[in-house]
């Protein structure tokens, strides 16, 4: 049984609050983020606490559809990602690469498998004027890039857009927003 994911928010004083609090932490649902804040002559037992619902969505997403005869290369994407995050700790295992700084980070993954193209086909019927040279349905596989790390903040989002930029470097990668779907 799949759990469901909650948005509680209310004051963490005790009695019905602090029991719904404490189901939700017990497993009742899955916990994805805990906010805290406490206004100005406040005290901590009063302060708002508020469990995120991401809803399992990653927070950024973004898909890098690589036509045939694409020459993008995981070595090649981890050398251009290094010289354009100086500072932040870039890992790869197998076919992903991670980067890191303190608390956030994003993945971007080559994937290569049958359903590919599949999927291709089903974002081109999806995307409107396709026609003006794109050959989505052609491409067998992608690269996908993604962070699960909540940034309501937006304090990432230039991160990830740079991540985009680096992509686009890469002669005929289609960027596609799969969760609209959409060009980017």
């Amino acid at each position: 049984m799949r759990k469901r994911n909650y948005y509680y928010s209310g004051l963490a004083t005790g009695g019905k609050d602090a029991a719904r609090l404490n189901a939700i932490v017990k497993g009742e649902s899955r916990v994805l983020g805990v906010a805290i804040w406490y206004a100005e002559g406040v005290s901590p037992s009063q302060a708002l606490l508020s469990i995120c619902d991401m809803r399992g969505d990653p927070m950024y997403r973004a898909y890098g559809l690589l036509p045939p005869g694409s020459d993008f290369s995981l070595g090649e994407a981890f050398s251009r990602l290094q010289a354009r995050f100086p500072g932040y700790s870039l890992t790869t295992a197998g076919d992903q690469i991670t980067i890191t700084k303190d608390d956030w980070e994003i993945e971007l993954w080559l994937n290569n498998s049958p359903s590919v193209l599949e999927d291709a086909v089903g974002l081109a019927e999806k995307i409107a004027g396709v026609g003006d040279g794109l050959d989505i349905e052609s491409c067998c596989s992608r690269v996908e890039v993604w962070s699960d790390t909540p940034d309501p903040f937006l304090e990432y989002l230039s991160e990830f857009h740079a991540v985009i930029e680096v992509l686009r470097t890469f002669p005929g990668v289609i960027l596609i927003d799969p969760k609209e779907p959409a060009l980017i």
